[in-house]
């Protein structure tokens, strides 16, 4: 269930088509390698343990680094989901999940979003950048499942 709340959300992500000329997709080897990173604690259904593995990669990742692009990628894809689903849940009077997890709440995101990927994009503004990472977050999200169905752990499936 977690998983297709995830796809259905990114459908949502704003499309324009102008941030997609600014840079080439990435390389499938990079988003393979961001599934292999992030794809044990999503398998658990573990989202504490996610949302650490995301932050740890920003920490012991340079970020000039190529490999900088599989925590953006992780980062932009599960913490959107994750906003969207708040909205889910702030509807129905639960309490916001930034409040258990900081790291994914916005005031956050924005300065890790500011710090790590705005510099790669001077002229673009965040729902241009966030097309820019629409597709390969589709593909991600496509590697994640497949990973949790090898492993055979559907637990953030249902």
């Amino acid at each position: 269930m977690k998983k297709i709340l995830i796809a259905a959300g990114l459908m949502a992500l704003p499309i324009c088509a102008s941030a997609a000329n600014t840079k080439k997709p990435l390389a499938f080897d990079t988003i393979e390698a961001a599934s292999k990173r992030f794809s044990p604690p999503l398998c658990q259904g573990d989202i504490g343990g996610l949302i650490n593995a995301i932050s740890d990669c920003y920490e012991n990742t340079d970020r000039t680094s190529p490999d900088i692009q599989q925590c953006i990628l992780a980062d932009i894809t599960i913490t959107s989901q994750i906003m969207l689903e708040q909205e889910k849940r702030a509807a129905l009077g639960k309490p916001d999940i930034s409040q258990e997890y900081p790291f994914v709440s916005w005031p956050t995101f924005q300065k890790r979003f500011n710090y790590y990927v705005k510099p790669q994009f001077p002229s673009k503004g965040l729902k241009q950048i966030l097309t820019y990472y629409k597709q390969d977050a589709a593909i991600f999200l496509v590697q994640l499942t497949n990973s949790c169905k090898k492993e055979g752990n559907t637990d953030s499936a249902d």
